[in-house]
């Protein structure tokens, strides 16, 4: 009963906040959305994409990127909630897969040094690399790494050395030209907002606990 009640009355607050801001970028205004609607993502995780968040942030502090790839994993997958986008990529065979939606094409060039000349068997192994990302944590972790740390360096050879963190994630998002991509300086900001939200959850498990005690178990 008292959950039916919580459930009829939660339409009523679950939205009283600005949903959407803008940014301005090539002097156009676009949509991105506000840290305060990733605050109440937050509030409604399931215990499955709370142990995902955990994981990701434990492996990830070890690089000093704990924020960074638990944005990433969020926003990409929700903590491991859809873990397969197949319309993702630039025409690519296949698309992204795992918590961290690692493009498949991007992971096959670095996992495969010495690539097959058989269609067929290239396939085979771009199926076998899908279902691992998608299957194993620790895989799609270090696939999206590797890609992080390689834009990374790639912005300190290049001396861009104090905006390396904003090349860094706009280029995993968007690749070799995602620096020039408007959905991926929208991405970026996006990955702001969602870090910022982060940091709220980390200041208010107390409250959050609560929240979610109610919404989960009544």
């Amino acid at each position: 009963m008292i959950r039916i009640l919580f459930l009829s009355l939660f339409p009523l607050f679950a939205f009283s906040f600005q949903k959407y801001t803008t940014v301005k970028i090539n002097n156009k205004n676009y949509k991105i959305h506000t840290v305060d609607y990733y605050k109440h993502q937050f509030k409604f995780l399931s215990k499955k994409q709370i142990n995902v968040m955990k994981k990701v942030w434990n492996k990830a502090k070890e690089f000093d990127l704990q924020y960074t790839m638990t944005a990433i994993a969020f926003k990409e997958s929700s903590f491991g909630r859809a873990l397969e986008n197949d319309n993702d990529g630039r025409g690519t065979d296949l698309g992204s897969y795992g918590v961290f939606h690692n493009l498949v094409d991007s992971v096959y060039d670095r996992y495969m040094t010495k690539k097959p000349n058989s269609k067929i068997r290239q396939w085979e192994i771009k199926l076998y690399l899908a279902k691992r990302l998608r299957d194993d944590f620790d895989f799609s972790f270090t696939q999206a790494l590797a890609e992080l740390k390689y834009w990374e360096n790639y912005a300190i050879a290049k001396g861009q050395r104090y905006s390396k963190w904003k090349l860094m994630v706009m280029r995993y998002n968007g690749g070799t030209f995602g620096d020039k991509n408007v959905n991926s300086k929208i991405y970026y900001y996006e990955i702001i907002n969602v870090i910022r939200a982060i940091k709220w959850f980390k200041k208010n498990k107390k409250l959050w606990y609560i929240e979610f005690f109610w919404y989960n178990y009544l």
